[in-house]
């Protein structure tokens, strides 16, 4: 989940792990280009939170993904200006 959402210009995405894994998080545009890997390495468990900065790109929907071990969640938010 991140809040806020819509957003303007930062937005903070937050999950939990029940264990020790490893997490990439990805952001994409609705055309599904990607526009940032905000994490690519092995997390301990508990509760993360990462900031994504959408103050140089444009207004619109973006699409976030987290994928963790065979798990892989897609959420959307807003970047409004």
């Amino acid at each position: 989940q991140n809040y806020p959402n819509p957003f303007n210009p930062e937005t903070t995405l937050i999950f939990d792990l029940e264990a020790a894994a490893r997490v990439k998080l990805t952001v994409y545009d609705v055309l599904g280009r990607k526009i940032v890997k905000l994490l690519d390495k092995k997390l301990p468990a508990g509760r993360h939170r990462v900031v994504f900065d959408g103050r140089t790109l444009p207004a619109g929907t973006y699409i976030y993904t987290l994928t963790s071990g065979k798990t892989t969640l897609s959420k959307r938010m807003i970047l409004l200006k």
